[in-house]
C-alpha cells in the first residue's frame, strides 16, 4: 500500500501520474494477465470487442468521477502475473494448433497499446459530432485524474486565480516605492 507520508512531493506526484495513466485505461490494463487465459477457452473475436468495449465504457463513466488509491495499488501487483500468463497460456493455445490465439496470447500486453489509440480516436471523433462526449474527452486527460489521485492521497494544492497573483504583486509593489530596489528584481534590473 503506497503511504503518502513516507514518500516526497515529487515521488508522490510520480505514484498519482502513473496511477492516473493506468486508471484512464484500468480494464485493459488488469486485462493483461486475464485476456490470456480467456484465450485458451473462448474465441478471440468477442474477447476483444469485449475488452474494447468495457475499456470505452469505463473512461466514459469512471475516471471522471470516482478513483481508488487501493484498486490502483493492487493493479500494478496483480498485472505482474503476465509474465506468467502470457507464454504460458501461449503455449497452451499453440499445442491446440491455434498460432494466432497463442501469438495474441503472448503479445496482450503490446496489443492492449494498439487498442488504446483507436479508443482514443472514437473518443474524438464522438466529441466532434455530439456534445455530450466533448465534456467526456476534456476530462480524459491524464492531470485531472492525477489531480484526483492526489486528493485522495490528501493533497490539496490550490493554484491562486490570475486575479490574487495580479492582487499579491500589486501588495508587494506598494512596499517597494519608485527608486527603492525591490530583493525580487534581477541584478541587471537594479545597476
Amino acid at each position: 500500500m503506497w503511504l503518502p507520508a513516507e514518500h516526497s512531493d515529487e515521488e508522490n506526484l510520480r505514484w498519482a501520474w502513473l496511477r492516473a495513466v493506468e486508471w484512464i485505461n484500468w480494464p485493459l490494463f488488469i486485462s493483461q494477465p486475464i485476456v490470456p487465459v480467456l484465450l485458451y477457452f473462448f474465441d478471440w473475436s468477442p474477447i476483444v470487442v469485449s475488452a474494447v468495449l468495457i475499456s470505452y465504457l469505463w473512461r466514459l463513466v469512471v475516471p471522471q468521477r470516482f478513483v481508488s488509491v487501493g484498486l490502483a495499488n493492487l493493479a500494478p501487483s496483480f498485472v505482474l502475473l503476465k509474465f506468467l500468463s502470457c507464454p504460458i497460456m501461449a503455449f497452451l493455445i499453440w499445442q491446440q494448433n491455434d498460432r494466432w490465439g497463442a501469438a495474441l496470447a503472448l503479445l496482450w500486453p503490446v496489443a492492449i497499446h494498439v487498442i488504446e489509440f483507436p479508443i482514443t480516436i472514437i473518443e474524438a471523433v464522438l466529441a466532434g459530432i455530439f456534445p455530450v462526449f466533448k465534456k467526456a474527452q476534456s476530462t480524459m486527460h491524464i492531470g485531472p485524474v492525477q489531480q484526483r489521485f492526489m486528493a485522495a492521497l490528501g493533497y490539496t494544492r490550490r493554484t491562486p486565480s490570475p486575479d490574487e497573483v495580479l492582487k499579491e504583486e500589486r501588495e508587494k509593489a506598494k512596499e517597494y516605492p519608485l527608486g527603492k530596489e525591490s530583493p525580487n528584481l534581477p541584478q541587471w534590473q537594479l545597476d
